[in-house]
C-alpha cells in the first residue's frame, strides 16, 4: 500500500490504469483530493481483486486517465444520454 498521494501525483505515477483507492479525500464538488492507491493495472478486472485494509473508510476503483471507446462511442456526454 503507497502513501496518501494527491490525484494529479495518482494520474501522473499510474497513467492509463484503474486504481483501488481507499481512504479518499474529496473536496466540496466531490472530486478527489487525495487517496491512498492499493492498487493499480491497466483494467478494473485486475484491481478489483486486491484486497482491502481493515481500516478503510473510503473505497473506490478509478481510471487516472480519459474515456477514450466507451461502449463504441468516440466521447461519451451523460448530459445527452436520454434514458427511454
Amino acid at each position: 500500500m503507497e502513501d496518501r498521494m494527491t490525484w494529479e501525483t495518482v494520474q501522473k505515477k499510474y497513467p492509463d490504469q484503474w486504481v483501488s483507492l481507499c481512504d479518499v479525500f474529496y473536496d466540496a464538488t466531490g472530486e478527489i483530493i487525495s487517496a491512498i492507491v492499493i492498487a493499480a493495472g491497466p483494467d478494473l478486472h485486475s484491481v478489483t481483486h486486491a484486497p482491502l485494509p481493515s481500516s478503510t473508510s473510503q473505497h473506490q476503483f478509478k481510471f487516472t486517465g480519459a474515456v477514450k471507446n466507451f461502449l463504441g462511442f468516440s466521447a461519451w456526454n451523460i448530459d445527452n444520454a436520454a434514458a427511454q
